[in-house]
């Protein structure tokens, strides 16, 4: 959501469409989403690791 704001008003350029897929790539290789992704494909809730 931020980045999206953060893109508010601008046009589309090949700068923004490499951040973007930079941001989508490092969210989705985090340890987080790996978890997502495999409780989703295993059909059984997701373990979530607890924030400080």
């Amino acid at each position: 959501k931020t980045f999206f704001a953060e893109c508010d008003g601008h046009g589309v350029d090949a700068e923004l469409l490499r951040e973007a897929a930079h941001r989508l790539a490092a969210r989705r290789s985090s340890a987080e989403a790996q978890e997502g992704l495999s409780a989703f494909l295993e059909k059984r809730a997701p373990h979530w690791i607890a924030a400080d």
